[in-house]
């Protein structure tokens, strides 16, 4: 199960974050938004693994009742569907227009793996593993991708797949299931898939011909490596646990959350370009679990400072992250979802216990009005008698007083509101901040709060 698999590979955590690219521009800033996370009903009674926009609808999908539930807006409540017992950890869209799903489900008393296509009131499954396998039961599924062309990719721990002996990985050709082809070899579960113009991404330990790597891709028959990922974790744990959640946007870059080291930088989220991998700027967040793009191709990444810590975001990620509001106490996601304006998380409360109550919470995102008064190019200036000065830019119909600005030493001590001054984009903070690396952010009126960690100068 996917609680069990990401348990152990972290040590008994469960997390959650997210971060910010461009901002598109617009007119007027009079849009309110929320300030925190507004739940979407009740919590559902076990872990969620996976949530999914599908045909105007909201589904979660985990280890609760029958695994698969769908948000009843006019009665304000989450119906269970389905007939049997599941506990799904993954959604994918076909190009049929059907919804798939993958995770595992009790047979005779043996746990064993699957891939099921919705049928309106019931699965169909069109994958099934052995009962037996290295996880207790037959395995488990927790990554799907399905391709245009319909060939649907399973990804998980397991050691045989429909009908089929597999470590891992299978393919779905429409007509039966196979291995990966060519010379791959899956050595660790495979965590993280996703297709992009019939090129399959495979977030796992693995082997291609003589050469080892943590990510490849697969076009036709034919695999490539994408290094230049480390696993190593010094001073958190003796080996990151690797890439557990990719997506591709429309220009081909991969985004990858999970835990992993490019060059010297320890990072939750890093992007392929084709050629590279790069350690994107997460405001030392160290873990990612979650990774999805909204409609413009614009990345969210759930982030935690280490495994286990006390420090979540969701956040848009860019050059400059805009976290998206508070989480009021809220802790721990494996899903992401972000579809026509909203974002969409699962929290708990419970790190270590994947029986708890999973809470689904929305955020209502910056509509293009509110967006071009978002603050850029946040940076201190020249002091003003041994004050730090904190200045940033935006539209002029955006006041000055319309800002608010926070600053603190580190991620333990609560925010202190900094002075906004009249008539310029600026704050000035005490003189005891001086010389300090803070951790600053700035918003206007109901808009993204900007977060930076900056050196402000010495007195």
């Amino acid at each position: 199960m996917r609680s069990t698999r990401l348990v152990t590979a972290l040590a008994a955590v469960a997390l959650t974050g997210a971060s910010l690219v461009g901002m598109p521009a617009s007119a007027s800033a009079d849009v309110p938004l929320p300030e925190a996370w507004t739940n979407v009903g009740d919590p559902l009674r076990g872990s969620v693994y996976a949530l999914t926009r599908y045909r105007g609808s909201l589904y979660a999908g985990g280890a609760f009742g029958t695994g698969f539930a769908q948000w009843n807006e006019s009665a304000g409540a989450w119906d269970l569907l389905g007939e049997d017992t599941r506990s799904i950890q993954a959604f994918a869209v076909g190009p049929d227009g059907a919804l798939y799903s993958a995770g595992s489900k009790p047979i005779n008393s043996v746990v064993v793996p699957f891939v099921a296509r919705w049928q309106g009131s019931a699965w169909k499954d069109i994958g099934l593993g052995s009962p037996s396998g290295p996880a207790p039961g037959g395995g488990w599924v927790s990554s799907l991708a399905i391709g245009n062309d319909g060939r649907i990719y399973a990804g998980g721990q397991f050691t045989n797949f429909g009908g089929v002996q597999t470590t891992n990985f299978a393919v779905f050709d429409g007509k039966g299931w196979s291995g990966p082809p060519g010379d791959a070899r899956m050595i660790g579960p495979v965590l993280a898939l996703a297709v992009s113009r019939g090129v399959v991404y495979v977030g796992a330990f693995l082997g291609v011909g003589d050469s080892w790597s943590y990510a490849a891709s697969l076009s036709g028959d034919k695999w490539s490596i994408l290094p230049g990922m480390d696993y190593s974790c010094p001073s958190l744990n003796p080996v990151c646990f690797g890439i557990v959640n990719m997506a591709v946007d429309s220009s081909g870059t991969v985004h990858a959350a999970g835990q992993f080291k490019i060059g010297s930088t320890l990072t939750g989220y890093a992007t392929w370009n084709g050629s590279s991998w790069t350690a994107q700027p997460s405001g030392g967040m160290t873990v990612g679990t979650a990774v999805a793009l909204d409609d413009a191709g614009i990345p969210y990444v759930s982030l935690g400072n280490q495994p286990g810590g006390a420090r979540w975001m969701v956040a848009r990620m860019g050059a400059q992250m805009s976290v998206l509001g508070d989480l009021g106490g809220k802790v721990g996601t494996y899903a992401l979802v972000v579809d026509g304006g909203v974002a969409y998380a699962a929290f708990t409360g419970e790190p270590s216990n994947p029986s708890a109550p999973w809470q689904v919470a929305s955020f209502a995102l910056p509509s293009k009005a509110s967006a071009s008064a978002v603050p850029r190019n946040l940076r201190f200036i020249e002091s003003h008698k041994g004050k730090p000065t904190l200045a940033w830019k935006a539209p002029a119909f955006a006041t000055p007083k319309s800002y608010r600005v926070q600053y603190r030493l580190s991620g333990a001590e609560p925010w202190r509101d900094a002075r906004v001054l009249a008539g310029v984009r600026q704050a000035r903070l005490p003189a005891s901040a001086a010389g300090k690396t803070l951790e600053v952010r700035v918003r206007v009126d109901g808009g993204y709060w900007i977060t930076r960690t900056l050196p402000a100068p010495a007195a």
